[in-house]
């Protein structure tokens, strides 16, 4: 849906007027990102795909993506740093990967320290839509292995290459995707890859093919066996002979201890080195594809000191990149074992802990895992280094987490105890007089954004129907993130008088509803210098809300008047000097690089006295989390719930939450601009099913259950309302009614891991072992186990533990 007010109404002008802000000369600090799946990636749509599964940097895996740059192809390479636990840890690494393609495009996945791809890879497309095309093709091999017993179950063949290899094969991802899905469910993937892969060949002989004649892919293992053969390199191609046949293989597999001799001669001949890393001055510049990222990556591996590969990752932060800086960091410690390259890299970026702490089953290794990340966190916060406040953050988070809330918050006190106060302001700095804010205050309204949605029409036309002008900062820019959204802000707010009133707002959810006066009357009543609109959650941070207090001074989780308790970062208005002297703060905070709501929130707990929230929402209304109907009526005006001539409404939160709801209003003000009517009047519910959300956090259970239920009316597929009634019949006690909603959300999505997860966990607690609603239960976690890696032991001693009573 298109929300850009239309070019007929009287309302609003066809013509949308956006003030672009030059930000020429400004070098905000881009953000770093956690070091948990990377993926060299060549992007967009292209006639193959090629990836890898590899968890440690070795040189033998560049040899194979640089084997791929020669030919111009890339290689996605998957789970570098993540934790090995065995064959299906790659099966399900390329399953997530060939899920999010299109059905009929071609991948080629390939072993990842023992393969080389020639420079003529780009003919395997062809090869593969004139000999194989709707098959899954596989390398094949001289010994059936693991399990000789199978060679009577193959075709007859008098090829030597006749028996399946699983360290490479090619086919469409439809295809694909459907065998990675079975053969995930055999037992025999824990022992050995080949052989799930040998028995979903022999079960489908019809869909699967074999490269008897090493036409594709070549083999290594057993070579000295195959008589004539011979396997050369000449720059071009490799050159391969077996008997009488002579083939020009797209992939060279050194498969076995003798596969592995002879993979490194090659290696070294194809490459011109003295060992199995590659030289890239031996490569013509433009056989080496820019979206390839190994040149600039690849070095720091070779360095083993400290400083040296701390320069290396300074010289990438330097020039904008501190993503790769610490990967730099990272893939330094893997290659050398360093610890003070650990500790350097823990400094940089220390990974949020709430990605770990999350559980929905009852994980006996939780709490374990947890004070695993409390000890290490604590060994990296001792140091006296600014990233430290990133670990702090991490030990206040894990604390709450874990149930203990009183050392959560005490954790948050002493972040706020330390937090810097940096004293830049605009013009005539602290000596300025301020002047109060009136009629004819001067009102500049401000908003960041690189690229021209329509919901950035929506707003800067909501704010002309009012006689505004929205001043768009960074068009055309590349977003770097929130770092970047702080510095355009102050230098926004730093070119203008000091005491003139700016309104900074989020772009892209964000609609006004009142003109100038309305904002500085308002601004002009709260009596402060900074105006936070408010929300009704304390994001990013649970643990923290104790340390706010709300507008009557008692605690932020009572009852009262105020149904926004905590701060919402997406819109501010204040003075432009008060606005400077916060951001110049606010960019301080390392804590800036993972949320801003978090380093805007502990700003405002830290300046009680001069920072204000809009409890009340009479001025800002936050759109996630609320339960009231809405109005929108002729001016536009719009009212929600109690509150009327709400100037500005935020829609945050995607999806189904307030991002929805503010789409519903962005059409409401629409219809009504249309409308010939006087007193044209839309009436606009929240969504559903984030009312019922925010129904269930608020404890009323009943309209939860009602709300989700009428949700399914409109949409009985809806698989997350379906899911929510099985947890909170699971809540109340009301087994069969639970499991009845468990079971209808799994018909719908099969794979929806936490209702797997907890109809397993119901099914564990409410028969007996030996029953066979027990043993399904059993097979349930078994299937969440090979969908969630990371949480694999949890549920399998969760199953165990059941069984022991």
């Amino acid at each position: 849906v298109q929300h850009v007010f239309s070019g007929d109404s009287t309302a609003a002008s066809s013509t949308i007027r956006k003030h672009i802000i030059s930000t020429n000369g400004l070098t905000p600090t881009p953000p770093p990102e956690a070091f948990l799946h990377y993926v060299f990636h060549a992007g967009g749509s292209t006639p193959l795909k090629v990836a890898t599964v590899a968890t440690t940097p070795k040189p033998e895996l560049f040899n194979m993506v640089n084997s791929a740059a020669i030919a111009g192809v890339s290689v996605d390479v998957l789970g570098l740093g993540e934790e090995w636990e065995g064959n299906p840890t790659k099966v399900k690494m390329y399953r997530a990967y060939v899920s999010r393609m299109e059905s009929d495009q071609l991948v080629l996945l390939a072993d990842a320290y023992d393969v080389l791809l020639s420079p003529e890879l780009r003919k395997i497309v062809n090869v593969y839509e004139e000999r194989w095309e709707g098959k899954i093709l596989f390398g094949g091999e001289v010994r059936c292995w693991p399990d000789a017993s199978f060679e009577p179950l193959y075709p007859p063949s008098s090829s030597q290459f006749r028996f399946l290899n699983s360290g490479s094969y090619l086919g469409r991802a439809g295809a694909v995707l459907k065998m990675l899905d079975e053969v995930l469910g055999y037992a025999s993937l824990l022992v050995s890859d080949q052989r799930a892969f040998t028995r979903y060949m022999l079960l489908n002989l019809e869909q699967v093919s074999i490269d008897e004649d090493a036409e594709v892919f070549r083999s290594l293992h057993m070579h000295a066996s195959v008589p004539g053969a011979n396997l050369e390199f000449d720059y071009d191609n490799f050159i391969a002979t077996a008997g009488d046949i002579t083939n020009y293989p797209l992939l060279v597999h050194g498969n076995g201890n003798d596969g592995n001799r002879y993979y490194a001669t090659i290696a070294k001949t194809m490459f011109q080195a003295s060992d199995t890393s590659f030289d890239f001055s031996e490569v013509p510049t433009e056989k080496i594809r820019d979206n390839v990222r190994i040149a600039s990556l690849g070095g720091p591996l070779s360095i083993s000191d400290l400083d040296g590969v701390i320069a290396v990752a300074n010289e990438m932060a330097a020039r904008g990149r501190f993503d790769e800086g610490a990967k730099t960091l990272y893939w330094g410690y893997v290659s050398t074992k360093n610890p003070a390259i650990l500790t350097e890299y823990a400094r940089w970026f220390a990974g949020e802990a709430c990605a770990f702490c999350t559980s929905s089953v009852k994980d006996p290794a939780l709490p374990r895992r947890l004070r695993t990340f409390l000890d290490r966190f604590g060994r990296y916060s001792m140091g006296d280094d600014e990233w430290r406040e990133l670990t702090e953050f991490n030990i206040a988070v894990t604390h709450h987490w874990l149930g203990e809330k009183d050392q959560s918050t005490e954790a948050y006190r002493k972040i706020l105890e330390k937090t810097p106060d940096i004293g830049t302001v605009a013009e005539g700095g602290d000596n300025e007089v301020v002047q109060e804010v009136t009629d004819s205050t001067p009102l500049h309204i401000a908003a960041v954004a690189t690229q021209d949605r329509p919901e950035l029409s929506n707003l800067v036309n909501s704010a002309q129907v009012h006689g505004l002008v929205v001043d768009v900062l960074g068009m055309g820019d590349v977003y770097l993130g929130n770092s970047q959204k702080v510095a355009y802000f102050g230098e926004y707010t730093s070119n203008l008088p000091s005491n003139d009133l700016v309104l900074l707002v989020d772009a892209y959810d964000v609609l006004l509803f009142s003109g100038a006066n309305a904002l500085k009357g308002n601004f002009a009543k709260s009596g402060c210098k900074v105006l936070f609109a408010g929300e009704t959650s304390s994001y990013p941070d649970l643990g923290i809300a104790p340390l706010y207090k709300d507008g009557n001074g008692g605690d932020a989780g009572s009852a009262g008047p105020h149904k926004y308790l905590y701060l919402n970062s997406g819109v501010i208005l204040g003075r432009a000097g008060d606005l400077c002297k916060m951001m110049a703060t606010v960019s301080s905070y390392k804590s800036l690089y993972l949320s801003d709501q978090r380093s805007f929130v502990r700003y405002y707990l830290t300046h009680r006295s001069s920072v204000s929230l809009d409890h009340s929402g009479t001025l800002f209304a936050t759109l996630h989390g609320v339960t009231e109907h809405s109005i929108v009526s002729k001016g536009p005006k719009f009212a929600l719930g109690d509150a009327r001539d709400v100037a500005v409404v935020h829609g945050n939160a995607g999806g189904l939450g307030g991002k929805k709801f503010y789409e519903e209003i962005a059409n409401a003000m629409i219809t009504v601009a249309k409308s010939n009517e006087p007193e044209a009047v839309v009436e606009v519910p929240p969504p559903l099913y984030s009312s019922a959300v925010a129904s269930y956090k608020k404890g009323d259970i009943t309209r939860a259950l009602d709300l989700f239920k009428k949700n399914l009316v409109g949409d009985p597929e809806h698989v997350e309302s379906l899911y929510n009634l099985g947890v909170i019949y699971a809540e109340t006690k009301n087994w069969d009614s639970a499991r009845s909603w468990y079971e209808e959300c799994l018909s719908i999505d099969e794979r929806y891991l936490n209702c797997i997860v907890n109809l397993g966990v119901l099914l564990l607690e409410k028969f007996k072992d030996g029953d066979a609603e027990f043993r399904r239960g059993v097979m349930l976690l078994r299937k969440a186990a090979g969908l969630d890696m990371k949480r694999r032991d949890s549920f399998l001693a969760y199953i165990e533990a059941a069984q022991q009573g």
